[in-house]
């Protein structure tokens, strides 16, 4: 963990992590990382091309987003399942966030680190698209995500998703300044949710989960409709 916590608490990670894979340290410390190195991706995505590459730039981005060590771990693992992908399926990454779930879960447990960093490293690996496509999904999609996943309920792994997600995105030749009005949209709807509660997996049946559903279906597309029409208007600029 001292050696993990050198990279995630260093003040150029990026770097540390390059320098890691020249020296050969990184396959022989983070293996599923080093995976990641000349692994390329669609270059209309991902000008950087390199998938190692756009991971050090992530980190990069998430050490001026945030000090959450959890948050950093996250966008470390985010993409391991590219790693994984078919080289006949090359540049692109079909189901790469399924499949970087089982060298997540591996990598977490032999490095013996905190529930909570593994908690949210799985989430970030599985769902950042989400986040990405958070003004394309449906109300209740957003309201399953929030809800089944546990963001809904916990402030701290909520940020530290939304900053993840937010590096991923960023994290990319020529993006990095880019805005992130997804994240936003996520604390907001999250925020709607708080004033109509409902527990963790709770089914819809019944007169009274229905409607207090329609409720919370109406405060999240309040609370994405600003964010909507700021986007529609900032294309016809």
């Amino acid at each position: 963990m001292n050696e993990l916590l050198e990279l995630l608490k260093s003040p150029a990670p990026g770097e540390m992590l390059t320098n890691w894979h020249a020296t050969g340290k990184l396959a022989t410390y983070l293996p599923e990382v080093e995976l990641l190195f000349g692994v390329p991706q669609r270059p209309e995505h991902h000008p950087e091309v390199d998938t190692g590459v756009h991971v050090a730039m992530c980190l990069d981005v998430a050490h001026r987003l945030s000090a959450s060590p959890a948050a950093r771990f996250a966008v470390l693992l985010h993409d391991l399942g590219k790693g994984l992908t078919p080289e006949d399926e090359l540049p692109q990454h079909v189901d790469h966030e399924k499949r970087g779930l089982e060298p997540v879960t591996a990598l977490c447990h032999r490095l013996g680190v905190p529930e909570n960093w593994r908690k949210l490293a799985l989430l970030v690996c599985e769902y950042h698209l989400h986040a990405h496509r958070a003004f394309e999904m449906r109300s209740r999609s957003v309201i399953k995500l929030l809800n089944e996943t546990g963001l809904e309920f916990d402030p701290v792994l909520l940020e530290d998703f939304v900053i993840a997600c937010e590096a991923d995105k960023r994290g990319r030749l020529g993006k990095t300044e880019t805005d992130y009005p997804q994240g936003q949209y996520i604390r907001e709807a999250v925020l709607a949710l708080q004033g109509v509660p409902m527990a963790q997996g709770t089914p819809i049946i019944g007169r009274d989960t229905q409607e207090r559903h329609r409720v919370r279906l109406s405060a999240v597309q309040n609370a994405g409709l600003s964010f909507r029409q700021a986007i529609e208007q900032a294309k016809t600029m």
